[in-house]
């Protein structure tokens, strides 16, 4: 598949702060928005009404549920660090 640039433009903050998240998730901002143009594209194409009944009710509940692509390991370790974090 070819691969084509892209131009984006944003305030000064809001590339700030793109850099400070990929960053922290060992990535680049590149990657971040070519990640989120492939989850726009899938949900798009997606028909939730082909699905079997118990696939649609799980679907449902996870509605609002924000996902991260953090691994669970570095979410459980921050997790615990922060319950643990006055028994030092």
């Amino acid at each position: 598949m070819a691969v084509q640039q892209l131009t984006i433009t944003a305030e000064q903050d809001v590339i700030q702060r793109a850099e400070m998240v990929a960053a922290a998730r060992q990535t680049t901002i590149s990657e971040m928005v070519r990640e989120f143009l492939e989850s726009v594209g899938r949900h798009q194409l997606f028909d939730e009404s082909k699905l079997p009944p118990l696939t649609r009710a799980a679907l449902g509940m996870a509605k609002g549920v924000s996902v991260s692509n953090r691994h669970y390991k570095e979410i459980l370790a921050e997790e615990m660090s922060e319950k643990y974090e006055g028994l030092k």
